[in-house]
């Protein structure tokens, strides 16, 4: 419920996913720290109440795969 298919391409991009809702925090799965545009990107989609962990490139391959399987296919 916190992913949706139309962003799919953006999480790919920025290693980074949705993972869930601590109270009013959303957590997000993030494997690329380093990556200039992310900040902006999580302002942009998810305002102001969110928080990273890190995560492994694979982790988030594997989510996105497992999500979206019937898009990717």
């Amino acid at each position: 419920a916190l992913c949706n298919a139309e962003s799919l391409d953006e999480y790919i991009a920025h290693g980074a996913i949705p993972w869930k809702k601590e109270g009013d925090v959303l957590l997000i799965a993030v494997s690329n720290p380093q990556d200039s545009l992310l900040e902006i990107w999580l302002h942009r989609n998810y305002g102001n109440n969110w928080r990273c962990v890190m995560t492994s490139p694979h982790d988030i391959r594997i989510a996105v795969a497992r999500l979206f399987e019937a898009r990717l296919t």
